[in-house]
């Protein structure tokens, strides 16, 4: 899945990026990928409560003003977020941008079907999996293709994208490797 996303940071000049699925093929990336899932319940929490400057950095709130995604739709609230932080020249870096969206809207079975091979008992966890009402991230941006190939799969940037959600959703850059992000934007 490759989306287009036009995105307005607030004060900035709208943008277009492009972000490739971080959604895997495989069972063992699945297991990795599910981690990453934050419920609904603790997101609703996260997203009230007071934002933490010191590890997050300033927040930027902007818009998604147009999404256009290839082979599949994604339906339902989405939001995207996107850091900045340092680097050891005091430089400011930016992360790439990760799309999130609620599992049990966007995704299902069949998919998964299509593209692992499935026990009945891996198929059972999966179903119940897909109930679940989380927020996963689904897509992220991809600065060029890697090593050459004409296409992104979703182990290229499926690293980036768990690592990310832990460290913004857990409030702790560090347990990414980053230090302290400057600011955070967050696109709805």
């Amino acid at each position: 899945m490759k989306t287009k996303l036009f995105v307005e940071p607030k004060g900035k000049a709208r943008e277009e990026v492009i972000l490739y699925s971080c959604v895997p093929a495989d069972w063992k990336s699945y297991q990795k990928w599910k981690k990453s899932w934050v419920s609904g319940k603790e997101y609703k929490k996260w997203t009230k409560s007071h934002w933490h400057t010191d590890p997050l950095g300033e927040m930027r709130p902007g818009k998604i003003v147009k999404i256009s995604v290839d082979e599949k739709s994604l339906k339902g609230s989405l939001v995207a977020y996107r850091s900045f932080c340092s680097d050891a020249a005091g430089n400011k870096v930016k992360l790439p941008m990760v799309l999130f969206a609620k599992v049990k809207k966007n995704l299902d079975l069949a998919e998964f079907e299509a593209t692992m091979n499935l026990t009945d008992e891996r198929k059972e966890e999966l179903k119940q999996d897909l109930k679940e009402d989380a927020w996963a991230p689904m897509a992220v941006w991809h600065s060029q293709p890697v090593d050459r190939k004409q296409q992104v799969t979703p182990e290229d940037v499926l690293e980036h994208a768990v690592n990310y959600a832990k460290a913004l959703f857990n409030i702790n850059p560090k347990v990414a490797g980053w230090s302290s992000f400057i600011e955070t934007e967050r696109f709805t």
